[in-house]
């Protein structure tokens, strides 16, 4: 097992952000630096402490000559977060997720699908008009 040094302080406030949003408060956060310097390595340490108690990492690393798509990072940890959610949860959990997002995005429900392409494993309904039309030949 590989031992992280010289990370006591973000690995502190890391976890004293992650018993805040155990007790209901939402919180993202970015780790960035220099290559090489132990970012993942930190993520990685986290990871397995907060999966334990049912908790959620989601990690992306940022081309920053990757200017293309500004909200490329959001919409893959989304995506992850779909997946992680179908992975972690009984079917009658994810269904009042799904509700829950259908309740939330409405008519819109399929554009969230466009944007966010793992949407669809929590509901097989929730499928972008454009995949609608290319299923009914329109």
């Amino acid at each position: 097992k590989e031992k992280l040094y010289g990370r006591d302080e973000e690995e502190s406030l890391i976890t004293d952000a992650f018993c805040r949003v155990s007790r209901g408060k939402s919180e993202a956060f970015f780790i960035s630096g220099f290559s090489g310097c132990g970012k993942s390595m930190l993520v990685n340490t986290l990871r397995a402490r907060v999966n334990v108690v049912g908790g959620y990492v989601i990690k992306h690393k940022f081309d920053a000559l990757s200017q293309e798509r500004s909200l490329s990072g959001v919409i893959s940890a989304v995506n992850q977060l779909c997946l992680m959610l179908k992975d972690r949860n009984t079917p009658p959990k994810i269904a009042l997720l799904a509700n829950k997002l259908r309740d939330e995005f409405g008519a819109d429900i399929g554009l969230l699908a466009r944007i966010v392409k793992n949407v669809k494993v929590l509901s097989p309904e929730f499928v972008s008009p454009a995949a609608a039309e290319e299923a009914g030949g329109g």
